[in-house]
């Protein structure tokens, strides 16, 4: 797709810049590439994260050159804005409990670093939003990752206590490096009938 596209033309250009080919004008391709990619409204939510998040990186290594707004380039704090706003769009529920939360794990971090750089220049404002609107979103998967566990509570509780700890069990074992868990008593098969 576009964005994808124009994102990968961004890095070359991007990769260009810092090495012995470098032209003058290869920041600011790279600049339009990464923009265009960002604000291609078509183009799947995931893939303009993905843009905005190496664009930001970019420029928060660079940015003495972005100092002053320019037209078809992006700020770092339109960049950031970008990235919240995108946020919402790329949590999907179809992923697994596992990527989920690792997914709302990088989300947090993603919407901190924006707020981050907000309050660095001055917009606290805008980086309460950020932060406000972020939390919402992490809220609300949360609490839809908690809430089968609920129904199946009110449902079948022996069933829902067994499977909350496998959960917990799994959940420890992702913290802690990919080990082998040890369930000695699970979930009686009669419980499933």
């Amino acid at each position: 797709d576009r964005a994808s596209m124009l994102a990968r033309l961004g890095r070359l250009y991007k990769t260009r810049l810092n090495s012995p080919h470098a032209q003058k004008d290869d920041f600011d391709l790279a600049s339009k590439a990464y923009s265009e990619a960002i604000q291609h409204k078509l183009s799947p939510p995931s893939d303009r994260l993905g843009a905005a998040r190496s664009y930001a990186h970019f420029l928060s290594h660079i940015d003495h050159h972005n100092s002053s707004p320019t037209p078809g380039k992006l700020t770092l704090l339109e960049t950031h804005e970008h990235i919240v706003r995108l946020i919402p769009q790329v949590t999907w529920l179809g992923n697994n409990v596992s990527q989920r939360y690792q997914e709302l794990h990088e989300l947090g971090t993603l919407s901190s670093r924006a707020a981050a750089y907000a309050v660095s220049v001055g917009e606290h404002a805008r980086a309460l939003e950020w932060l406000e609107a972020a939390r919402s979103v992490v809220w609300s998967q949360v609490l839809q990752l908690r809430s089968p566990f609920t129904e199946l509570q009110q449902v079948h509780p022996a069933l829902a206590d067994d499977l909350q700890s496998i959960s917990l069990a799994l959940q420890g074992s992702a913290a802690h490096g990919a080990g082998s868990i040890a369930l000695s008593a699970g979930p009686n098969p009669s419980s499933f009938g």
